[in-house]
């Protein structure tokens, strides 16, 4: 069935899923790792819009994780490190152009080059913090009760790469003055521990904030969540999904929560997130369906650091807060209502299109594995990146353009990749 999309060369943007979706299969017919990838790179040629010239790293990296992850019968190649835990070694890291193109990454870039912190987690640590303001204020197009809350997990393959100083750096430092002007609440992470204290704790003194929750070793609120008779993935799967409750819903012994907006980020090792997400519906509909998945496999930087210009990095974080003032002189000209961001008919298209073939990709992995759902709240986390990129970049008018799509379906589809693995 492998056939184009209306009798028409698979778009642009939708190649990488439809790729990787058939790679699982060729493994299964017993094709080495050099016959998928000459399969796939024939298949790309052949059926895809401007295949012939589609990356070949891109190929060998997908041909490179069907052989070795992807419904594979053949063990993962991991090597030993430290304390003799296997380490795996064949998870992709984020595509650089799916996090390039707008004021996050810039920061990001000067926080983190020539240093050990990975780009990718000052972004997602920056995505986490600009996402929470934005909560309840923008909404995408057709997408009625659209949220922005983020619950951002670092993963690394070892120890020291990053993780507390990208949210020391960006959370501390960076973008301290924004989370303050934009009237972030900051809760400890120490009151996570049942789900009733936690309702108690939010509602006594962060009622009517967006809240963003820091998580040294994100492992801690795992822990709880999981001890026999804990409600705190519930009540965080439902401070997740809506900003109030009652008794009957979200509360008990005065636990009610009203008008809490809830985002959180924290890092683990990849032994210890494989070790706590182990049994908690990793790809099901759960608690893991509504995070993010942030990971780097490598420390890429020995000696000493470069001095950060922080002129630079408070230039753009001046930028973000005259953003955010801009949306808030929206909502309060308009009776508190959020703000429907744009897009052009190009991006709509785009957008269109690659949802339509994440849902066919989901219904086949579905069939392949019954008891997971690989896709379930993609799409959504796929707008709020759209989102994200739009408000924080050279685009005054905040307008969702084809270019900004393109690169959130190269970031969906890691995203994608990541669950599988």
């Amino acid at each position: 069935n492998w056939v184009k999309e209306d009798g028409k060369l698979i778009a642009a943007g939708n190649r990488w899923i439809h790729l990787q979706s058939r790679a699982g299969s060729l493994r299964n017919l017993g094709l080495s790792e050099e016959g998928i990838y000459l399969a796939l790179k024939d298949f790309a040629t052949e059926n895809c819009e401007d295949g012939s010239n589609y990356p070949d790293d891109k190929i060998r990296e997908i041909s490179g994780a069907a052989f070795n992850k992807f419904e594979a019968t053949a063990p993962t190649p991991v090597v030993f490190f430290g304390d003799g835990k296997k380490i795996d070694t064949t998870i992709p890291e984020v595509p650089k152009e799916a996090i390039e193109g707008d004021w996050m990454i810039e920061m990001a870039h000067l926080v983190s080059d020539g240093t050990f912190i990975p780009v990718s987690f000052s972004r997602a640590q920056i995505k986490t913090i600009l996402a929470a303001s934005l909560d309840g204020k923008v909404e995408y197009p057709h997408h009625p009760d659209f949220h922005m809350k983020h619950w951002t997990m670092l993963i690394s393959a070892h120890p020291e790469a990053g993780k507390g100083m990208s949210w020391n750096r960006i959370g501390k430092l960076a973008l301290a003055d924004y989370i303050s002007k934009t009237g972030i609440g900051l809760p400890k992470s120490g009151y996570f521990s049942s789900g009733e204290h936690m309702i108690r704790y939010l509602s006594e003194n962060f009622k009517g904030k967006n809240c963003l929750v820091y998580f040294d070793e994100m492992r801690e609120l795992f822990d709880k969540g999981s001890a026999t008779g804990s409600t705190l993935f519930k009540k965080l799967t439902a401070l997740f999904d809506n900003t109030e409750g009652s008794a009957g819903s979200c509360a008990n012994k005065g636990g009610d929560f009203d008008n809490i907006s809830i985002s959180f980020t924290g890092g683990f090792t990849l032994s210890s997130f494989s070790e706590s997400a182990t049994g908690k519906g990793g790809v099901g509909d759960g608690f893991l369906s509504r995070c993010l998945i942030t990971y780097t496999g490598k420390v890429n930087h020995v000696g000493d650091w470069p001095d950060v210009e922080w002129s630079d990095v408070n230039t753009i974080a001046k930028k973000m807060f005259v953003r955010w003032q801009q949306i808030m002189n929206w909502v309060g000209e308009h009776e508190n209502k959020p703000m429907i961001l744009e897009e052009t008919p190009d991006a709509k298209d785009l957008r269109e299109s690659f949802m339509k073939t994440l849902a066919e990709t989901g219904a086949k992995l579905s069939d392949a594995f019954p008891n997971s759902d690989f896709i379930s709240r993609l799409n959504s986390h796929f707008k709020r990146d759209i989102i994200l990129r739009a408000v924080f970049s050279d685009n005054t008018a905040m307008l969702i353009n084809k270019a900004m799509v393109e690169r959130s379906i190269v970031w969906a589809e890691h995203e994608l990749v990541l669950r599988r693995t």
